[in-house]
């Protein structure tokens, strides 16, 4: 038998033809595999787009916000700086204020009516004193501040009561200047500081006898100020020299030109003190001095009734006044004690003396504290809840005595004698009764022992 035999191939050569066509076939697999995959969607590509639009505009959003919130910043400062300097309007108890916030302006308005009623118990001036309202003062107070340094007041006054028959005046127009605690300076019609109080009296309706012996108001320059360290303050000024009771704005002397120096020096002498009885006293004193000129009405003297005592013409000659004072404000009770005395040196030769005083007192029932402006009702009135205000008592002691003109005898006085009570309602709206008579020490056709009732209502901010 005829063995077959097979070709035989060397392993080596095998594979060396088989590493060498596997190059190839990967490359036409992979060819082939590339022609037979799908190309990439339409939706993919626009899903790519709007990815990027959208960040693109997330962007421009984001610089938008940033941009609006810097622009609402800076209008937040400014509106911040703007509030700074817008007014502040307040309504209250002292008027109508509109004021910087930063305090540096202020102007406020606040007024004052006072509705009396007078009615003559007595045939006190034979028919001529003649029951009657009227309207005491009727005034618009407009006072402020200018910068951190200037202040001002201009109250015109409506009434005539006060003006002889004048339907306008002016009760207060000046400037003042504030430089340190000790030392201010104030120029215009102001009341000078030579009685205790002004003739709107504290206690009653009217003013007394001390008033009468002073002007009402007078135009000049002054300076004031306080040491609280040592309880003192002072007014002192120089003055066109007004007659007494007289709101004149003319000048002292229109020959001579004279003015008068007038002042007040105030002690408080145990403001410091812990001794709650001494504590508020208060002791004053003031005066005046000039050449003053004649004037029809600078001796005229009025009983608190408003009544004639007597009317006489000084001057021109040399005018001193000398005008002590006690007051003393503690708790409930209130007490106030005045002298004013007076000399004309006349031109014609000699003197006049004339003297008058006043003793005041007031005790507040509902329990409130008296002040020199007057007592705040803790209880307003308010009719059906409760609120019936504050209810003060009053009673004074007053005189007056003139002396003789020389060559003259004919020297006068009179006593008056009053009680009367003051119901505050509220801070602002007062309600006062009084009851004064007068006696005389020498009896006229138009001066006799009289008695009459006064009533005001009055509202004052």
């Amino acid at each position: 038998m005829k063995k077959h035999v097979s070709q035989y191939h060397s392993p080596s050569r095998t594979r060396r033809q088989t590493r060498a066509l596997l190059p190839a076939a990967g490359a036409v697999l992979l060819a082939g595999a590339a022609n037979l995959a799908p190309p990439l969607a339409p939706s993919a590509l626009a899903d790519d787009a709007k990815v990027a639009a959208l960040e693109a505009r997330v962007a421009e959003l984001d610089q938008q916000v940033r941009i609006l919130a810097r622009k609402a910043e800076l209008a937040s400062e400014q509106a911040a700086k703007d509030g700074a300097k817008a007014p502040v309007v307040t309504a209250g108890t002292s008027g109508l204020t509109v004021a910087a916030k930063d305090k540096s302006y202020s102007f406020t308005l606040s007024p004052l009516i006072q509705a009396d009623y007078r009615s003559y118990l007595s045939d006190a001036a034979a028919g001529t004193a003649q029951d009657s309202f009227l309207l005491r003062r009727v005034r618009l107070d407009f006072k402020g501040t200018v910068g951190s340094v200037f202040s001002f007041r201009l109250t015109p006054e409506f009434s005539s009561a006060d003006t002889a028959g004048n339907n306008t005046s002016i009760s207060y127009a000046w400037i003042a200047a504030s430089v340190v605690p000790a030392f201010n300076l104030k120029a215009g019609k102001v009341l000078p500081a030579i009685t205790v109080s002004a003739p709107d009296d504290r206690h009653f309706v009217e003013a007394t006898y001390t008033n009468q012996l002073a002007p009402n108001r007078d135009i000049g320059v002054e300076a004031f100020g306080k040491v609280a360290a040592a309880g003192f303050s002072y007014r002192l000024g120089l003055y066109n020299g007004a007659a007494n009771t007289s709101w004149a704005e003319i000048g002292n002397d229109t020959v001579t030109g004279d003015f008068t120096l007038a002042g007040r020096a105030t002690f408080e002498p145990f403001s410091r003190s812990d001794n709650e009885l001494l504590s508020p006293l208060t002791l004053s004193v003031g005066f005046s001095y000039g050449h003053e000129e004649n004037k029809s009405n600078n001796g005229r003297v009025r009983t608190p009734n408003q009544q004639n005592v007597i009317v006489r013409a000084y001057g021109p000659g040399n005018h001193l006044r000398l005008a002590p004072a006690v007051e003393w404000y503690w708790e409930q009770t209130s007490v106030v004690a005045e002298l004013l005395w007076e000399r004309w040196d006349l031109a014609a030769g000699g003197s006049v003396d004339n003297l008058g005083w006043r003793v005041t007192g007031g005790y507040v029932l509902t329990g409130e504290k008296t002040t020199r402006g007057g007592v705040t009702p803790s209880s307003p009135f308010n009719f059906g809840k409760g609120g019936w205000g504050a209810v003060e008592l009053v009673a004074r002691v007053s005189g007056v005595r003139i002396g003789d003109t020389p060559g003259r005898s004919d020297r006068t006085s009179a006593v008056s004698v009053g009680v009367g009570a003051n119901w505050y309602l509220t801070k602002n709206i007062l309600w006062r009764l009084d009851l004064e008579g007068t006696d005389f020490d020498r009896k006229a056709a138009l001066r006799r022992d009289e008695l009459a009732l006064f009533s005001r209502l009055q509202i004052k901010f």
